[in-house]
């Protein structure tokens, strides 16, 4: 078994007694970490609840039961107040990871080290507010946070889990969501790119952003800190594998959010206004919509919105959105074209009674959607782990 992700063909031919043969052949896939996952395609779902393994993995079962397997869903780290765990049965409080495992669902694993300090480091620009070197034994600091990412994914995979992927501080803004400031962030891309892949070739690291705060035409996040080569910045060296977006139909709004800027296969200014499909396809890496519903701020656009948002319906009217560049849309074209993907997954939080994103019911108009969404993310020839 090969700890790379890739696509094979297992091929038998079987002899009768009396001379005559059949031969059959059945694709697989070898996903990163050296798994194979029970569930298919690269369509997840991240369904949360109180921290309770078996609460978690009933919502799990139940939600594949309504709309489709779960081929992925993200697991949450904070280095400095929690370390991450080195184990899965180092990861006992955990009960996302231990369903995740129990249920054999790949996950991408969200760190967050340290991000800011005193330090001016002279080969980056910003100033003197990041965190300084240090070493491997000393959390808090690039080198310490660093080791306790790698032991981290390094121990899970060796526990069984198939990890897909991972990012850090997921859904960074311009607004100062997580306290930081674009080159913060983007420095702890250029600080820990390198030993990460060393460490961990098969487990691709991206960064999501998240498209309901900011229009990404003006991110100063994406134009001026994109840890990549952008049509504004050629040149620069590339220091992620990947890149996703968190955006609900609430924050999705005509133009400003998209993933192409004019729409997918038409935008010969790729990457200029920070439209983020555009810039991935540009830099060469994967996209994913790394989580989306309803509404992440309580205010649920509705059933018309929702389906513009999600399909490749007609457009609707006031609404603003366009349907050519809906996520099935968006992806629809990147499997057609051969475009890496990253994993498309919903959110639901169990734990918030009534909230808009909850798919609980076999009427719910939102199941035919992702059934057609997933579908088409079956077809993706692309595998996360093969990125380089």
């Amino acid at each position: 078994m090969t700890s790379s992700s890739a696509q094979y063909t297992f091929s038998a031919t079987v002899t009768s007694e009396d001379g005559f043969t059949a031969t059959s052949s059945q694709p697989f896939t070898v996903t990163a970490g050296g798994t194979t996952p029970t569930t298919t395609g690269i369509f997840g779902a991240t369904v949360t609840d109180k921290n309770v393994t078996s609460t978690i993995k009933a919502d799990i079962q139940a939600w594949e039961a309504l709309v489709t397997s779960i081929g992925c869903m993200k697991i949450y780290f904070q280095n400095a107040n929690n370390p991450p765990p080195t184990s899965v049965a180092a990861a006992a409080g955990n009960a996302h990871i231990q369903a995740a495992w129990q249920l054999g669902i790949p996950v991408i694993l969200c760190y967050e080290p340290t991000y800011s300090g005193t330090t001016n480091d002279a080969t980056w620009p910003g100033g003197a507010d990041k965190p300084a070197q240090g070493n491997s034994a000393t959390t808090g600091t690039i080198l310490g946070d660093q080791a306790q990412m790698i032991a981290s994914a390094q121990g899970l995979i060796k526990s069984g889990m198939n990890v897909l992927a991972a990012c850090m501080w997921q859904e960074i803004d311009d607004t100062g969501k997580h306290g930081g400031v674009p080159d913060q962030y983007t420095y702890l891309y250029y600080q820990n790119h390198g030993p990460w892949k060393a460490a961990l070739p098969s487990v691709p690291l991206g960064i999501i952003y998240t498209g309901y705060n900011n229009p990404y035409a003006t991110s100063s996040q994406l134009t001026s800190w994109f840890p990549g080569p952008t049509v504004l910045r050629p040149s620069d060296t590339r220091y992620c594998d990947w890149v996703a977006v968190d955006i609900y139909g609430n924050g999705y709004t005509s133009g400003t959010r998209y993933p192409y800027q004019n729409g997918p296969g038409n935008a010969p200014n790729a990457g200029t206004a920070g439209h983020l499909a555009d810039m991935a396809d540009y830099a060469g890496i994967a996209f994913g919509w790394s989580e989306f519903g309803n509404s992440a701020k309580g205010i649920d656009p509705g059933q018309a919105n929702m389906t513009l948002m999600i399909s490749n319906d007609a457009k609707l009217t006031p609404y603003p959105g366009d349907p050519v560049n809906s996520i099935q849309a968006t992806f629809a074209y990147r499997v057609a074209n051969g475009l890496p993907c990253m994993p498309v997954m919903w959110y639901q939080d169990n734990a918030n009674t009534g909230g808009p994103n909850l798919i609980i019911s076999s009427g719910d108009y939102r199941i035919p959607l992702l059934k057609s969404l997933a579908k088409t993310l079956s077809g993706s020839i692309s595998s996360p782990g093969l990125q380089p």
